[in-house]
């Protein structure tokens, strides 16, 4: 997965911590808390712009606003378990390998 899809899904995941109308993260503020390029925050945001879930306001009040919080499908929760066990293979798969060291 690339960065612009790893930041979109982050960030639509972290929707519901807001309430339709409230301003969102900046693209700065995605730049610096994925440590991306500004083009690639941009990229980013816009798909969810794309998906209407968000929209841009221009000018010194503006920024990215919430419009709707995303709705999961069954596909999208089966998916997210998939990864979720995806990640949790590799935190095993890891801690074995600590495992089997010989302690310092």
């Amino acid at each position: 997965m690339g960065k612009k899809n790893s930041i979109t899904k982050s960030v639509r995941a972290s929707l519901t911590n807001y309430k339709p109308g409230d301003r969102l993260p900046g693209v700065a503020e995605v730049c610096e808390e994925y440590d991306a390029s500004t083009a690639t925050a941009v990229y980013a945001m816009r798909a969810l712009l794309d998906e209407g879930l968000v929209r841009s306001v221009q000018g010194g009040n503006g920024g990215y606003f919430l419009v709707k919080h995303p709705v999961e499908t069954r596909a999208d929760l089966l998916a997210r378990l998939a990864d979720t066990l995806a990640d949790a293979s590799t935190l095993l798969r890891k801690l074995a390998t600590l495992e089997s060291e010989p302690a310092a």
